[in-house]
This record gives C-alpha cells, sequence and structure tokens, in this order.
C-alpha cells in the first residue's frame, strides 16, 4: 500500500520500497496521524527516476540479496511483479520482472 502511495504522488509506472522502512502495521479501526508515522517514521522525499529495466532488475537483486538473513531490505513494489529464486546465487536471484499495466 505504501508503495501505491508513492507511485500514484510521483505519477510513476512503478515504485520500489525497502521494506525496511516499513517499521509497523497498524490495527483494524480508527486510524490517527500517529499511527501513520509509528509505520513510517523517516522524513524521506519522494522522488521520481527514469530508469532502464536492467536498472530495475538490479534494484530488484539488491533487495532479494539477503533475504534469508530477514534484513529489512527486501523490495515492496507497486506497478510491478516479480519472481526471484531464493536458493539461486545473490546476483542471479530476480527470474522474472512483469510490469503491470494501470487499469483503465
Amino acid at each position: 500500500m505504501i508503495a501505491d502511495i508513492i507511485r500514484n504522488a510521483a505519477h510513476a509506472d512503478a515504485a520500489i520500497i525497502g521494506g525496511g522502512s516499513i517499521r509497523t502495521s497498524i490495527k483494524k479501526g480508527e486510524i490517527k496521524i500517529k499511527h501513520v508515522y509509528s509505520v513510517s517514521p523517516f522524513n524521506n522525499y519522494v522522488v521520481a527516476v527514469k530508469l532502464t529495466g536492467r536498472q530495475i532488475r538490479e534494484a530488484l537483486e539488491n533487495g532479494v540479496s539477503a533475504v534469508e538473513e530477514s534484513g529489512g531490505r527486501f523490495p515492496q513494489v507497486s506497478g510491478l511483479s516479480f519472481v526471484y529464486s531464493r536458493s539461486a546465487p545473490v546476483g542471479s536471484r530476480v527470474k522474472e520482472v512483469m510490469h503491470q499495466r494501470p487499469k483503465d
């Protein structure tokens, strides 16, 4: 959901954020601003850049390079999906990247 919000705010085709930037979840019920800040407590900026397919794959590879360590860098995405192999060597884990076209 956060990646969706960022993608929409940037008017971008896709968004990738590191899972480590999401600090907690919000329980069902009334949502207050303090809950939003607990999920994303950092003063980050939304930056849109043009990337090649290769650069997107490299960003996703970085995100899954330490998946077995649960280090928080696992990519949260919007506007795309990907398939990776946890057992493949680091740098060769991303097997497929698909761009999801927006619904009309």
